[in-house]
């Protein structure tokens, strides 16, 4: 071989080991930058290692409802306590506790758990929008959702991990930071997991997952997390949509201030905590199979344009998802009446 020959192969072969390494640092670092790698696995070592918490599930029956149990006035709830009975019919209700991992302690989770007269092993898996201190704002919302849901079947609601909280969801965490908001998403992930296993435990099977508000995205983000635990087949929303960093800049509420950013998080680490966030970012690998997204053409918390976003992303990963358009806001979504609608602000 000349030399012009040698020479001109071996230009041709450092071009393309130049290119070879180009290739294939840029999969590297797309892999190794994927939201997988820094939020599902966290979250399934977290999993693992509330394994050794036993399933110790207690029940506290409570005969219909009643202001002591809401902790509001009685004339807070008469027009609403009703309504309720007109449209439905109260379920029995029951307070359920399971112990859950939160940081370096175990905790206990109290949930809410409506029944109608004739259940079945079915049972709905509900994230609420309120923390785990809250009281008649939580339980108005659950009887809502039961009742928006149309029909008879088991629900258990779990609360947000938010401790320290005192209205709804995104009212409340007005101060949290941004990632304070990815931390919460983490134990709520957490949170759901271990009540799966407790509705199996009970002998119970939950064919739909369901959430209103900062639950809805919660829940949303979860199956695609956890679809080895959390796999119903139905998935519904009432009041959520995707694409988090449009709904940041269009979202007329105080909470979207953490997703536009310019609190001095940095603009990188901002957005890797939004796309960690966003249901977009999950649910590929989510195993249901239907969806139904309840939205408000008033929105303004909740834009319609971030409700058709999520829509078109399921059905473009084989999720047949239907929009159900309510004429109203952020609350008509869920069907809290107007009266008493007030006690959600």
């Amino acid at each position: 071989m000349s030399a012009a020959r040698r020479h001109r192969w071996l230009r041709w072969a450092v071009l393309a080991g130049i290119v070879w390494l180009a290739v294939s640092g840029g999969v590297f670092h797309r892999v190794w930058n994927d939201p997988y790698n820094s939020q599902v696995r966290p979250v399934i070592a977290d999993d693992r290692s509330a394994e050794d918490i036993p399933l110790d599930t207690e029940t506290n029956d409570q005969p219909g409802w009643s202001s002591q149990a809401l902790g509001v006035e009685r004339r807070e709830l008469r027009a609403f306590e009703s309504w309720f009975e007109r449209k439905l019919g109260a379920p029995t209700t029951s307070r359920l506790t399971f112990s859950t991992e939160r940081a370096d302690r175990t905790q206990r989770v109290e949930c809410l758990v409506l029944t109608p007269k004739s259940p079945g092993p079915e049972v709905v898996l509900y994230l609420a929008s309120s923390g785990s201190r809250q009281g008649w704002t939580f339980d108005i919302e659950a009887m809502a959702a039961y009742r928006a849901l149309g029909r008879e079947v088991r629900m258990l609601v779990v609360p947000l991990p938010a401790e320290e909280q005192r209205g709804p969801g995104w009212q409340a965490l007005a101060t949290l930071d941004l990632p304070g908001l990815e931390g919460m998403l983490r134990q709520s992930v957490l949170d759901l997991t271990r009540a799966v296993r407790v509705c199996q435990a009970q002998g119970w099977e939950v064919t739909t997952a369901a959430g209103y508000s900062l639950g809805a995205l919660f829940m949303a983000s979860a199956v695609g997390l956890r679809p080895d635990v959390i796999d119903p087949p139905e998935l519904v929303l009432w009041g959520m949509g995707a694409d988090l960093e449009l709904l940041g800049k269009l979202s007329e509420h105080r909470l979207a201030r953490l997703l536009r950013g310019g609190d001095g998080i940095d603009e990188g680490y901002r957005r890797q905590l939004v796309a960690r966030l966003d249901p977009l970012t999950h649910l590929r690998r989510a195993r249901i199979t239907n969806a139904r997204l309840i939205a408000g053409r008033k929105d303004a918390i909740i834009p319609p344009v971030c409700v058709e976003a999520l829509a078109k992303d399921m059905r473009a990963h084989h999720i047949d998802t239907e929009i159900e358009w309510v004429d109203g806001g952020h609350y008509a979504v869920i069907g809290v009446p107007t009266r008493v609608e007030r006690l959600f602000m």
